[in-house]
């Protein structure tokens, strides 16, 4: 049995007369209506917008059915939105027009994505995010993250997410699950559309790195506005081994000199915030610690720190093997155990410094109120007030409005 011959591709007039058919324009003589507006290719409905499809509905119908007029309705209006989607998406995809794909069931397929399509894009520029911070090398890994994730949020020409312009080449065996993702992947990285949406990455890179050392590595690009080719520059650059050898030394230097030693000099919160941030700094140079070595150096940190319900619990963290071999697990009892410790206290500017005070005790409060009397009665008596001095001293505390200075 002789083999069947391929089915020819359809082009030209018959390709737009299967998608006018599949639109649900089924005469003859009203899919010459739609193609007399001028499409000779399937192509052409990729240029289209709801409006123009509404208007040309309009025109026909008021046309006289001997010049070609037909009820045109919302449904044809609707069906041919979502074929112009579907060029559309084949465009940006990269990807051949077939006009036997164009299915009545990828037609529907197609009217529910364009309302999903809208949806995303003006709930994006509703959301948009506040202004990127300005880039800092030593930032670097995180900031790319915050970078793509940005551009992520924002939409191209063609309704693709800005990040396909400085996306990454997918690592083999990686499985695409969302059609974001299927979007960024395959859009192409040449033509008009591209360039327009470099241009703009371009832009916005520009704005976060002008006057950091980041500009140094892609001002050469400000003429042609090259989002890509700039992205890819940096990359190159701060991934480079020299850059990474340089943030391994900045994160290994940072935990050697973090100390705590009490909430006035510098929070605990600040400390672990400070000490966390190196150790993902060194993970994301390949250079991770162990959870052991990571809870070693918090604790070896805060040597220096007196006050004995915190080292209670320093000791109490070396003697969990649960806490002893998890960071998060450590620094959140350290960070409950010491807000326990403070929750008390109250910071009270003084002298255009904030100290840290605790309220008066019952017990306090009197001491405070017997010295007073005896400066009042050593001042009376004539007598030096060296003595009830140095029994305000002895206390080794201030009394301020209520509260007691901590020293």
């Amino acid at each position: 049995m002789a083999d069947e011959e391929p089915e020819q591709p359809l082009v030209g007039v018959e390709a737009v007369d299967h998608v006018l058919k599949v639109c649900g324009f089924l005469t003859p003589a009203n899919r010459a209506s739609v193609r007399s507006e001028g499409f000779a290719d399937i192509s052409d409905f990729g240029m289209m917008k709801v409006t123009n499809f509404a208007s040309m509905a309009t025109r026909i119908s008021r046309m006289r059915p001997a010049a070609g007029g037909f009820r045109f309705g919302e449904v044809h209006v609707r069906n041919l939105e979502a074929l112009a989607y579907w060029v559309r998406d084949k465009q940006r995809r990269n990807e051949l027009l077939v006009a036997r794909e164009f299915t009545q069931a990828v037609r529907d397929q197609c009217r529910r994505d364009v309302d999903t399509e809208y949806i995303e894009i003006t709930q994006a520029e509703a959301s948009k995010t506040t202004a990127l911070a300005k880039f800092v090398a030593t930032d670097w890994v995180s900031w790319e993250i915050v970078f793509v994730n940005y551009l992520a949020g924002l939409y191209g020409v063609s309704g693709v997410p800005l990040s396909y312009v400085i996306r990454k080449n997918l690592p083999g065996g990686h499985a695409i699950i969302t059609e974001s993702e299927r979007l960024v992947s395959a859009a192409p990285l040449t033509g008009r559309v591209f360039q327009s949406d470099t241009q703009k990455v371009y832009r916005i890179l520009k704005s976060v790195t002008v006057g950091t050392d980041a500009w140094e590595w892609i001002k050469v690009y400000d003429s042609n506005q090259d989002g890509h080719l700039a992205f890819k520059a940096l990359r190159e650059h701060y991934d480079g081994p020299g850059e990474i050898d340089k943030r391994i030394s900045l994160a290994r230097t940072q935990i050697k000199e973090l100390f705590y030693k009490n909430e006035q000099t510098f929070s605990f919160e600040k400390f672990v915030t400070k000490l966390n941030g190196a150790f993902q700094m060194l993970a994301e140079c390949h250079e991770d610690l162990t959870e052991k070595n990571k809870v070693d150096h918090m604790i070896t940190a805060m040597s220096q720190c007196t006050n004995s319900a915190i080292i209670a619990a320093t000791t109490t963290i070396l003697m969990n093997p649960e806490m002893r071999n998890n960071f998060l697990a450590a620094a959140n009892k350290m960070t409950e155990v010491i807000a326990n410790i403070f929750q008390q206290y109250s910071y009270i500017a003084e002298d255009g410094m904030l100290r840290l005070y605790r309220p008066v005790t019952v017990v306090e409060e009197a001491v405070v109120a017997v010295v007073v009397v005896v400066v009042q009665v050593d001042k009376a008596a004539a007598v030096g007030v060296d003595v009830a001095e140095d029994l305000v001293l002895i206390l080794g505390h201030v009394c301020v409005m209520g509260w007691i200075y901590q020293t």
